[in-house]
């Protein structure tokens, strides 16, 4: 295989490593192209690679040496931390094992995975499917990109769980100051406060989500990490942060653990239990080479990973503790960090503390949010501790505490040039967020798309023959009818899922109609509220957002009651779909009738009925003649309903002639 070719040259300086892109005027699908080839067959050999080995493929093996990246930022040099690898050495004498152990001992019991899977209740099938055993414990996004919440594991308020979300974030402060003590806090600080970021636990400004991966010694990667087994980017993560990986698995001696790589940089470093990477998840990469080591390969060769004399892993029983290997990510989602327009859903409810891990870390978010929405509002610190205090199990009042109010009163609203600086570097240096796609990959897209329609000809024509009527809901970003159907029956305007889509104007629209952008819709709905305070209520109105389907869930169905109309693939539900207890939170049952803001209003047609007048109750009133002229009365008749009689009148009537064709054919022979 020829040597892979680096998108950066390397550059010691000061005991650390310097990353300088070698052709700034490349193109970033052309750098992705590069740095998304396949790995060079050496990476997938289950044993350490010495450095001729690791020259002649072009890879770099990471030590405990940090790596930064140079890039431009306002027609400045910007220097931005990269990567560092700390070995189990280097976590051993920072005496960061108990911590490393105890967080082992938790994800590798054969019963975690089990809780694990059962907290993904009735969309199991559908998350192995997708995800395969990538599990999240804390924040998390909403399927169909409805917005941000707790995800199903946090959401138990489980307390184990939710003390391994804590010492996961004392793991990471701990490990992101080892790696890049003297990294920029004060801004991300500053940020942090300001923009009201959704992160986990206390004295935590970078980690909003913590996803665990798991997979069986014997069992290929694909299987059990889905499409994070291969190369790939995690476009949803904050560029300006760092994310950590813990490898935390649990495996025999004559196992090699794997290894991590970092395609655009060239960079791998093996994947030892109890070690740790700090790196960007906006750069291609991926892991490789588990397995057994080779049976020629010496048992004391400098190709098997080993531990210096001294030092041991903890031992665990086999019974409960399977083979199995685990990494834990802990990484900031940028709508995380920063919401904008970001739906945030669950965090008032008293289970979402299985993600912010303590009740403080809870009320200090909600008065930051608070801040982050109310910029000018004159109350005084005092109130705002008075507000939002709580009570501990002791019924002590407690209070957030007065730095972190002082520091959203100073910034919200404000500009912070040194993370927007760091935005602007690492875009630059980056590799974009699409992959290209290979020849497999377009292969198996071409034969999911003939499956689905394919699957769509067979529900349409089987719910037809069956005498339903297809839902008249639009949909205006797909700029397709809903794939609904029905029975027509006495006030039943639409498909389970749409009940009242006959009586909506965005029904009348033809397949040709110009989707309304956010902008338009926001127009409308200022036009519709004149008051202000009217206006801001309704943008925070769950009831009017949108959770159409990303690209790979584009052709997602949603059946009747009679389940004629069924997804022919597992997919994730929508949020609003997903099963909560009435009682905890009814604010969350999201319901998405419409697909503008104008489709809630009824659009209807007088329709004149001609009738003859009836007698007057009065007993003085006189017989009415048989010619008397008749009496025209206005019904009012909605305007999608009609039509869809219209056309089931047309059907009825194509029917009986085809079996009167049918018949006369018959009579012939």
């Amino acid at each position: 295989m020829a040597k892979h070719e680096k998108l950066f040259r390397e550059e010691i300086k000061n005991g650390a490593i310097h990353l300088h892109l070698k052709d700034p005027s490349m193109k970033k699908t052309e750098r992705m192209e590069k740095a998304a080839a396949p790995l060079p067959k050496e990476l997938h050999t289950p044993h350490m690679l010495d450095d001729e080995v690791l020259d002649k493929i072009g890879y770099t093996q990471m030590t405990n040496k940090p790596f930064y990246l140079v890039s431009q930022a306002r027609g400045q040099q910007k220097i931005l931390e990269f990567a560092r690898y700390l070995s189990p050495t280097e976590t051993f004498s920072a005496d960061l094992w108990p911590e490393l152990s105890s967080t082992q001992c938790t994800l590798a019991n054969k019963e975690c995975l089990v809780l694990l899977k059962k907290s993904q209740g009735g969309s199991l099938t559908s998350h192995l499917k997708k995800r395969g055993t990538c599990f999240d414990l804390a924040f998390t996004s909403c399927p169909g990109g409805a917005g941000i919440k707790p995800g199903p594991m946090a959401l138990r308020n489980d307390l184990e769980m939710t003390g391994l979300n804590a010492t996961l974030i004392s793991l990471y402060n701990k490990i992101l100051e080892l790696a890049f003590p003297d990294r920029e806090k004060e801004a991300f600080a500053q940020s942090w406060a300001a923009e009201g970021s959704l992160t986990i636990g206390e004295d935590n400004v970078n980690v909003s989500s913590i996803q665990v991966n798991f997979s069986r010694l014997d069992e290929a990667m694909e299987n059990g990490l889905k499409c994070k087994a291969h190369i790939h980017i995690d476009k949803n993560d904050d560029p300006t942060r760092l994310s950590i990986v813990l490898f935390l698995s649990k495996f025999p001696m004559d196992v090699f653990p794997g290894r991590f790589n970092i395609t655009s940089a060239g960079l791998t470093c093996s994947a030892e239990t109890f070690g740790a990477l700090v790196f960007t998840g906006r750069h291609p990469h991926c892991g490789s080479g588990v397995g057994r080591y080779p049976e020629s390969l010496p048992s004391d060769s400098k190709l098997r990973a080993q531990l210096p004399d001294g030092i041991g892993y903890p031992e665990l029983d086999d019974e409960n503790y399977p083979d199995i290997r685990i990494n834990a990510i802990l990484y900031p989602r940028r709508d995380c960090m920063k919401q904008g327009a970001t739906p945030l859903r669950r965090l008032s409810d008293g289970k979402a503390l299985g993600a912010f891990v303590t009740q403080r870390a809870q009320r200090e978010f909600e008065v930051r949010q608070f801040i982050k929405h109310n910029i000018g509002t004159d109350i005084t610190i005092d109130e705002l501790q008075k507000v939002f205090s709580w009570q501990n199990a002791k019924r002590e009042t407690l209070y957030p505490r007065r730095w972190i109010i002082e520091l959203a009163l100073k910034y919200s609203g404000t500009r912070n040039q040194e993370l927007a600086d760091r935005h602007e570097a690492a875009l630059v240096t980056g590799c974009g967020d699409k992959l290209p796609a290979d020849e497999e990959t377009k292969k198996k897209r071409a034969e999911d798309i003939k499956r689905r329609k394919e699957g769509k000809k067979m529900r349409r024509e089987t719910a037809l023959a069956r005498g339903k009527v297809q839902c008249m809901q639009y949909i205006a970003r797909r700029k397709k009818q809903w794939e609904g159907y029905f029975y027509p029956k006495d006030e039943v305007f639409g498909c389970k899922r749409h009940p009242e889509a006959g009586l909506l104007p965005a029904a009348t629209k033809g397949i040709d109609a110009v989707a309304g952008s956010r902008k338009r819709k926001l127009s409308q709905m200022e036009e519709r509220f004149g008051s202000e305070d009217e206006y801001d209520l309704l943008l925070n109105d769950d009831s009017y957002d949108e959770a159409e389907f990303s690209s790979d869930e584009s052709d997602m169905e949603w059946g009747t009651e009679d389940g004629d109309c069924q997804d022919d693939h597992d997919s994730v539900p929508k949020y609003s779909d997903v099963k909560v207890d009435q009682d905890d939170d009814v604010e969350m049952q999201v319901d998405y009738p419409g697909t503008t803001p104008m489709a809630r209003s009824n659009n209807r047609i007088a329709v004149v009925v001609t009738s003859k007048s009836s007698p007057s109750s009065s007993g003085n009133s006189t017989a009415v003649a048989d010619n008397a002229m008749p009496q025209q009365d206005l019904a009012h008749v909605p305007v999608a309903f009609l039509k869809s009689i219209l056309s089931s009148v047309e059907g009825l009537r194509r029917d009986v002639a085809q079996l009167t064709e049918q018949k006369s054919g018959h009579f012939s022979k």
